[in-house]
């Protein structure tokens, strides 16, 4: 019944076990804050050239990543 993709890959001492779902998990919401952060700052600033890139470059980056991540809890 215990796939061998679903076991744990680390352990950490106090946290519990750690699998590739976490990690997924982190990714998303590291890159998701990080592009909100970054175009929120280009926005206050009022640089709408600097918001066109970081959207142009990292918005399909986060979108895949959160794809990827809500597609694997299925």
């Amino acid at each position: 019944m215990d796939d061998p993709e679903r076991q744990p890959k680390i352990t950490v001492k106090g946290v519990g076990e750690i699998t590739d779902r976490d990690y997924r998990g982190v990714i998303a919401i590291i890159f998701s804050v990080g592009t909100i952060l970054l175009a929120a700052m280009a926005v206050a600033q009022s640089r709408v050239d600097v918001f066109t890139g970081v959207m142009a470059v990292l918005g399909p980056l986060v979108t895949l990543i959160i794809k990827d991540y809500f597609q694997s809890k299925e």
